[in-house]
């Protein structure tokens, strides 16, 4: 239980992040470097 659910999650949290820069011009890329160095 709960295996299929993880990759539900990643691969929503990647298309919702995607669809957020898409829509505001912003590098995918560029945005998941610095969420990397700073979490929070």
């Amino acid at each position: 239980m709960g295996g299929m659910l993880t990759h539900g999650i990643l691969l929503g949290g990647t298309l919702g992040t995607w669809l957020f820069c898409h829509l505001n011009k912003k590098k995918f890329l560029s945005l998941a470097d610095e969420k990397e160095e700073n979490p929070l």
